[in-house]
């Protein structure tokens, strides 16, 4: 049985030091193959991401532990964080970017920033941006 067009609930199992991870995916054929693809490891700031890139791939296995329809993902994940206390889980509540778009402004700094731009004076004054890259007036 595969797992294509299916949404649930997956565990990442480091098999060297036994630490875990609980995540969810609505499409977790895409989700799972993000962990196989190193740019986006790198890119993804997560625990789980630097521990597939510290001990390599293969020293993790994989568990889906269960099919779920999508709405219910966040609901049907979370206890499982609350029972297990997943040590790659740095995050202790579930939550879905499913759906969020980042507003154009956002949309055009983060583009500035990737293609390595100087950012314009009206982006530098925004008090919001200054915090978060922590740069000084």
């Amino acid at each position: 049985m595969g797992i294509k067009n299916k949404s649930g609930i997956y565990c990442w199992i480091n098999k060297l030091n036994l630490k875990f991870y609980i995540g969810s995916g609505n499409k977790l054929n895409i989700r799972i193959n993000s962990y196989f693809n190193p740019s986006t490891l790198i890119k993804n700031n997560r625990a789980i991401n630097s521990g597939i890139l510290k001990y390599g791939l293969i020293n993790f296995m994989l568990v889906i532990l269960e099919f779920t329809e999508p709405v219910e993902l966040i609901e049907r994940e979370q206890p499982y964080i609350d029972t297990l206390n997943p040590p790659y889980n740095i995050l202790k509540r579930a939550s879905s970017i499913l759906g969020f778009k980042h507003s154009a402004l956002t949309r055009k700094r983060l583009r500035e920033v990737k293609l390595g731009k100087t950012l314009s004076e009206e982006t530098l004054k925004n008090d919001c941006y200054k915090k978060l890259w922590k740069l000084k007036s």
